[in-house]
Order: structure tokens, then sequence, then C-alpha cells
């Protein structure tokens, strides 16, 4: 009995140790337009202006806000 557990043990303890070595494929589906909420229905234009302002400011490569921005004396 105690020797079945010590071997189950170290089977899952090498299975864990096994999939460190191993990544998941990080693929995006296919994108549709007529999947989206503006393909599927007819969104107004100032909502529509809500949903694409965050993604563009958010990898936008100029800082917003004029780009004043400065790092603390402790970071810098």
């Amino acid at each position: 009995m105690r020797t079945n557990l010590k071997r189950a043990g170290i089977i899952i303890a090498l299975i864990f140790i096994g999939l460190q070595f191993t990544t998941p494929r990080h693929t995006n589906p296919p994108f549709e337009d007529a999947q989206t909420l503006q393909g599927m229905t007819s969104v107004p234009s100032d909502i529509s202006a809500l949903f694409t302002a965050p993604a563009t400011t958010a990898t936008a490569t100029k800082p917003i806000g004029g780009g004043t921005h400065t790092l603390p004396p402790s970071l810098g």
C-alpha cells in the first residue's frame, strides 16, 4: 500500500516537472468583422467612438498628455 502511494506520488511529480518544459499553443482565432458588435447591429457613431478610443490610446507610441511624464527621482 505504501509503495503504491510512493510510486503514484513520484509519477505525479514527474508529470508536473515535465509539464514545466512544455508550453500551450497561443493562437488566436481568425477575426471576423461580421461577428463584432458593430458588424451585428447598427451602433451610433458616438458609441462606436467609445469602443475604438481606448484601443488606440492604449497602444499608441506617443504618451497621452503631451509626453511630459518624468520618472520620480527614486526610479531615475
